[in-house]
């Protein structure tokens, strides 16, 4: 063997013990002191998970124990961990398969917490798809901090990223790779002796912050969590029986079945975090929160480009008071879309919900929790918070719950957007803008605001004697359409309502509305708010050819009327009935009327006979209005316009519109007319039938004596009163005269 041969063959021996081709197959080589960095190809296996390690002053036997898929001692007693790149490492460096049939939770989990102790930033995951099993719990479920049986468990800052062309996929299964929609576990609520047992699945991923915190920021342990390009699926069906008040709530024990508070993809709960940030991530498949972010504290949070779907419970439910940014998500295909306590600052831009029984949004604590989760507090002293609405869309979710300091505009398509004191306890500082479509829904109403049914409503969770609020300071416009399917199958919107007391501050505005009829208060009327009626357009026009109005009785007696909608209608028996208004609703002026308030009241019947149907007097003592002139509405159609003043408390006329004949003629034949001293007077009294007071009379007669001056006007309906004065020095004779009577309106 010559030198050269010798010299080769060292080389090599030297870089088969300085170079193992992987990670496990350090423990089976020897390294020379002088290396202290070594690459390998891969983890397990050529080609996956290759990596650089190095021995420094980390690689200590705590590290070695803790991270043993990231660190390795080799045959000579020196411990390497891996380096990373660029301040990142990959799941396949701690073994993950990535092939999607294979448990990789355990090389997941190992990777998080290497990179938390190392300071590698980034986990990231290089492969399509990953499968991750469940892990068996032992803890009670009342021990929300225990990590056992949760997938994963995030207790630090950490970077979770897709790195792939596609975003990656993070199958959740069972303990052993089952079917979730058949696997769950029974384990005892609490730890009492003999304690009730639950549904526990365990969900997806659990973050655990500082649970007791001094407030530093620099001391909190996830100061900052951001994933990117990932897909947490739960592979659990959404079934039907999800949630209050008709399904299971809790997960039932004996099924499974139901909204399982232990099933959340991404969970935080009752801890102190900072920024949490996703990207163009997606969370589908569960039968709990999807996104449940119920920190103590937390620094903000920031949404985009993310899909939370397909759950028995909540899809998005960010309860934690911190500055929240939201842009192009979609959470939906749930019993409720959204969950939402309130933030000082939300900001939701071009999102959208869809597919929903409910969804809450706005409102809610701001200043602290009061009395109950969903009570509306903030600072006096600061600026008002704000939920702002941008670009969004609503879809097909039953009832769009809207709380305090909510602004923006909306598009909504078969939703009710609900404004409601039951919920919220108190409502004030609205202002939406909804465009709103009909397509496969029919008869039901674009928009409801309810009050407290009494003024001593007893907020949930407070002191006796502390009671619900009218809703105040609300601006909602509404533009109400139907699809050209909805058109085609005859379907309708009922028209935007309201119930119980709401304070005369709330307006609501319909703008290009197209109703069944107008709108009209439900239940006990106690109150009205400002309804505005622009471009109205009803659908009902077989049923009521009175523009939409709502029937609202007959009338056979002197009535006073309290509205309790801008469109009314009446028919009436016989009459004429005397008509008033009330100046405030029963609830009283505080709850209506609004100042501008118009008020349209037609008539839904002919008078079968002259004079007959609904008298409005002008000179009427406290009759509640102010008109022009005496109005009878005695043909359908008939309609007079009122817009109440404030300043007078009283309904001013507008207009007044009839389709009864503007002009009346009588020819009356061998009137009698008497014997009249000089400068004295009489008066006859004649039949003309349809004639009203205010009407402009003449009169005429075929022989009058030249001293006597004539004039009419009607006194009462169908009836002209006929003045005739001698002017002369001598007293006339009695004579008979052909008068023919004119009247006009």
């Amino acid at each position: 063997m010559s030198g050269a041969d010798i010299v080769a063959r060292g080389l090599a021996a030297r870089a088969l013990a300085d170079g193992p081709v992987t990670f496990a197959d350090l423990a089976r080589r020897n390294v020379p002191a002088s290396t202290s960095r070594v690459e390998t190809s891969g983890h397990d296996r050529p080609g996956v998970g290759a990596g650089t390690y190095v021995c420094d002053t980390l690689c200590t036997a705590d590290l070695l124990s803790t991270h043993p898929l990231f660190v390795a001692r080799t045959a000579g007693g020196r411990i390497f961990r891996l380096l990373g790149d660029g301040n990142g490492l990959t799941v396949e460096q701690g073994g993950a398969a990535g092939d999607g049939t294979t448990n990789d939770r355990v090389a997941i989990q190992s990777a998080i917490d290497y990179a938390a102790a190392v300071g590698i930033a980034e986990v990231r995951f290089g492969a399509g798809k990953y499968m991750v099993f469940a892990r068996p719990r032992t803890s009670p479920i009342s021990a929300q901090f225990a990590p056992d049986g949760h997938p994963l468990v995030i207790t630090s800052s950490v970077v979770l990223r897709g790195i792939g062309l596609q975003r990656s996929i993070i199958d959740f299964m069972g303990p052993n790779g089952e079917n979730p929609d058949d696997w769950f576990q029974l384990v005892p609520t609490t730890g009492d002796a003999g304690a009730a047992l639950g549904v526990w699945r365990g969900g997806g991923i659990f973050v655990l912050g500082d649970i007791a915190w001094a407030g530093a920021p620099e001391t909190l342990s996830v100061d900052r969590l951001e994933m990117h390009r990932l897909v947490l699926r739960g592979n659990r069906s959404r079934t039907p029986t999800s949630g209050w008040p008709s399904g299971h709530w809790p997960a039932d024990p004996a099924t499974g079945d139901g909204w399982d508070d232990t099933d959340r993809a991404f969970w935080m709960q009752d801890t102190h975090v900072g920024d949490i940030a996703l990207f163009d991530c997606e969370m589908t498949g569960w039968r709990g929160e999807i996104y449940y972010g119920a920190a103590l504290t937390q620094r903000s949070l920031h949404v985009e480009r993310c899909r939370f779907t397909h759950t028995n419970g909540n899809a998005f439910n960010p309860g934690t008071n911190c500055p929240l940014i939201a842009r192009d998500c979609e959470f939906g295909d749930a019993f409720q879309a959204h969950e939402d306590t309130g933030k000082y600052l939300a900001h939701y831009s071009a999102c959208r919900w869809f597919d929903a029984q409910a969804m809450i949004f706005g409102s809610g604590p701001a200043n602290g929790l009061l009395h109950n989760y969903l009570y509306p507090t903030r600072s006096e002293t600061d600026n008002p918070p704000l939920t702002l609405l941008d670009m969004c869309r609503i879809d097909n979710v039953e009832a769009a719950y809207v709380g305090c300091w909510t602004r923006g505009r909306i598009k909504t398509v078969d939703t009710t957007v609900h404004l409601s004191t039951f919920m919220h306890s108190e409502l004030r500082d609205i202002e939406l803008e909804v465009d709103t479509w009909l397509d496969r829904k029919n008869a039901i109403e674009p928009l409801t605001i309810s009050g407290p049914d009494s003024l001593t409503a007893q907020v949930g969770g407070a002191p006796a004697g502390t009671y619900q609020k009218a809703p105040r300071n609300i601006r909602v416009t509404v533009r109400a359409m139907l699809t050209e399917l909805a058109r085609r199958q005859n379907r309708q919107w009922y028209p935007a309502s309201w119930s119980g007391y709401v304070h005369h501050s709330v307006a609501i505005v319909m703008e290009d509305c197209a109703f069944a009829f107008a709108p009209l208060g439900a239940g006990t009327q106690v109150a009205m708010p400002l309804m505005e009626m622009r471009n109205f357009r009803h659908g009902d026009t077989d049923n009521n050819p009175v523009n939409g109005a709502r029937y609202s009785g007959d009338i056979s007696a002197t009535t006073k009327l309290t509205p309790a909608g801008p469109e009314l209608c009446y028919s009436f028996t016989g009459g004429p009935h005397t008509i008033t208004l009330a100046a405030t609703p029963a609830g009283g002026a505080e709850y209506g009327y609004a100042h501008g308030q118009k008020l349209r009241i037609y008539s839904v019947s002919d008078a079968a006979a002259s004079g007959q149907g609904l008298m409005f007097l002008k000179d009427e003592p406290y009759s509640g209005m102010r008109l022009r002139e005496d109005r009878l509405l005695s043909r359908v159609s008939d309609c007079l316009e009122l817009r109440f003043n404030k300043h007078y408390n009283a309904w001013e006329e507008v207009s007044f519109r009839t389709n009864a004949p503007s002009r009346f003629r009588a020819k009356l034949s061998g009137v009698a007319i008497p014997a009249i001293a000089a400068n004295q007077g009489t008066t006859l009294t004649q039949p003309l039938a349809n004639a009203l007071p205010g009407d402009q009379v003449t009169v005429g007669f075929s022989a009058l004596p030249a001293t006597l001056m004539a004039s009419a006007m009607v006194v009462t309906a169908g009836e002209v009163r006929i003045s005739l004065y001698n002017i002369g020095a001598t007293g006339t004779t009695a004579t008979t005269s052909t008068v023919t009577v004119r009247a006009e309106r």
